[in-house]
């Protein structure tokens, strides 16, 4: 592929769960092999099976966690537990200033609800988290 189209291909390596790494076309020729580095944001690790970081050229488990890693497997809880070790799902909760700006769920949405213009009430979208409570935000 790299002698029919030079300097074009960028080689991904990533699991739908969102860890990702990426081998840049300027490398590939030099780093046959490898799958690349994390993108910015990323942390990406070897770890043993108990979880513990190994050494340089060490045979392990890659551990990764970023902004899009999956907050967990939708009503299996045993399996996010299995796949998400050590904190390492916890990317957004680790870089926030303060506690009240952790993530605690998330929540898909199959579409806003939208005045007549077309803009996202978000009140619409608040209010069921401060349903019972002395005051709205």
């Amino acid at each position: 592929m790299h002698r029919l189209l030079p300097d074009r291909i960028y080689e991904l390596y990533g699991l739908t769960e969102g860890f990702v790494t990426i081998l840049d076309r300027d490398e590939a020729l030099h780093k046959a092999g490898s799958v690349g580095v994390p993108p910015p944001f990323y942390e990406m690790r070897i770890v043993d099976d108990d979880g513990r970081e190994l050494p340089a050229n060490a045979t392990g488990e890659i551990v990764g966690r970023g902004p899009i890693t999956m907050p967990g497997y939708y009503g299996r809880d045993d399996l996010t537990a299995a796949a998400l070790r050590d904190g390492w799902r916890d990317w957004i909760n680790a870089r926030v200033a303060a506690k009240y700006q952790r993530v605690a769920q998330v929540i898909v949405y199959e579409d806003f609800p939208r005045s007549a213009a077309g803009k996202t009430l978000k009140r619409e979208m608040r209010a069921p988290f401060w349903k019972g409570r002395d005051r709205a935000i």
